[in-house]
C-alpha cells in the first residue's frame, strides 16, 4: 500500500513538472509517514530510527520533516486524540530519534572506504560490501569506535571464508 502511496505521489507530482528532487522527497515522506507511530508503538530501538534517518537523508529528508507530516495526518482526523490537538507519539518519536542522535540526519559513517583500503582491501564491489556491512553494525550496535566496527567486519569476512 504505501509503495503504491508513493507511486501515485511520484507520478502526481512528477505531472505537475515539480523538479525531481522535491519529487523523491514527498514520495519517500509519503511512504514513511506512518512510521513515527508504528516506531513508537512497536518500542522500536535506536537501530531503527538510524536506518529510517539514512533511508530518508537519501531524499535529503530529515525525520523532523516525517514526524511533522505524520504530525499533520494524525491531526486531520477524527479520533479523540487528533480532535484534542494531541499527537503524542511525534514527541516520543523525536525524543527517541535525539537519543539515537539521528534527529536532524544520520550520523556520518565511521568507517570509511580509505579505512578499508588501509586494511589491504581493494577498491571494488568487495569494498562496497564491507562499508555496507560496517554501516550496518554501526546502526545495529551505536559503536562510534572505528576500531571495533572494522575488527568485527573484517572478523566476519575471515569467517565466511573459511
Amino acid at each position: 500500500m504505501r509503495r503504491r502511496a508513493r507511486a501515485v505521489a511520484r507520478a502526481w507530482l512528477g505531472g505537475l513538472r515539480f523538479p525531481e528532487r522535491m519529487v523523491e522527497a514527498v514520495a519517500v515522506l509519503v511512504e514513511a509517514h506512518l512510521a513515527p507511530s508504528q516506531l513508537v508503538a512497536g518500542g522500536a530501538g535506536p537501530r531503527a530510527y538510524r536506518r529510517l534517518a539514512r533511508r530518508l537523508a537519501v531524499a535529503g529528508v530529515s525525520l523532523v520533516a516525517l514526524e511533522r507530516l505524520a504530525r499533520a495526518d494524525q491531526l486531520g482526523r477524527t479520533t479523540p486524540e487528533a480532535l484534542s490537538g494531541r499527537f503524542e507519539a511525534g514527541a516520543a518519536f523525536l525524543a527517541a530519534a535525539e537519543a539515537a542522535g539521528v534527529r536532524e540526519a544520520p550520523r556520518p559513517d565511521v568507517v570509511t572506504a580509505r579505512d578499508l583500503m588501509a586494511r589491504g582491501i581493494a577498491p571494488g564491489p568487495e569494498l562496497g560490501r564491507l562499508l555496507r556491512r560496517c554501516r550496518e553494525l554501526e546502526d545495529e550496535t551505536g559503536d562510534r569506535e572505528p576500531g571495533a566496527i572494522l575488527a568485527r567486519c573484517l572478523g566476519e569476512r575471515a569467517r565466511a571464508r573459511h
